[in-house]
């Protein structure tokens, strides 16, 4: 009897082990270039940056433009990002200010000690592209620029920007 209660807790090992490869359970490994919503997510000089941000009407002399910003408690770093409409899917960061396809953003970081700025990004008329899609008054974008870096006193690319799901 002990003999045959050995032969089948072998038998049950050896199937346990030569389980087949795919019957492995691969782990979920979220994409590290992923930007949650409601945030701004972006690259400068090998860092990456995300925070979170909103999307606001301005209204002046009738006219409507949009600015998405943000602004930490500390006031450390900030980020604005303005649009002429929501009109268009495509944006330029180099055309005259004014146009209706203009986009144009500053970028302010903080020092770590909080005592200043350590930079402070212009997107200027360096060039650079916007392209915005809109899913039922859901704005998300994908964006990169070549800026001036008013602190450092020179240019700054910044890239892999992006936002995703921002309502009015």
């Amino acid at each position: 009897m002990k003999k045959y209660l050995v032969v089948a807790l072998l038998l049950t090992l050896g199937v346990v082990a030569c389980k087949k490869e795919d019957d492995k359970v691969e782990p979920i490994v979220q994409n590290p270039n992923a930007c949650p919503d409601g945030n701004l997510c972006f690259e400068a000089r090998g860092e990456k940056f995300q925070w979170p941000v909103q999307l606001i009407a301005k209204t002046n002399n009738g006219s409507t433009s949009y600015e998405i910003k943000h602004d930490d408690a500390t006031k450390k770093n900030s980020a604005s990002l303005y649009l002429n409409s929501l009109d268009l899917q495509t944006y330029d960061f180099g055309v005259p200010y004014g146009s209706a396809d203009e986009a144009e953003m500053y970028i302010r970081i903080g020092k770590a000690d909080a005592s200043g700025l350590r930079d402070y990004y212009i997107s200027g008329d360096f060039g650079g592209t916007l392209n915005l899609t809109n899913n039922a008054g859901s704005y998300s974008a994908t964006f990169n620029f070549k800026g001036y870096d008013q602190i450092n006193n020179d240019t700054v690319l910044v890239t892999n920007g992006r936002f995703n799901n921002l309502k009015l």
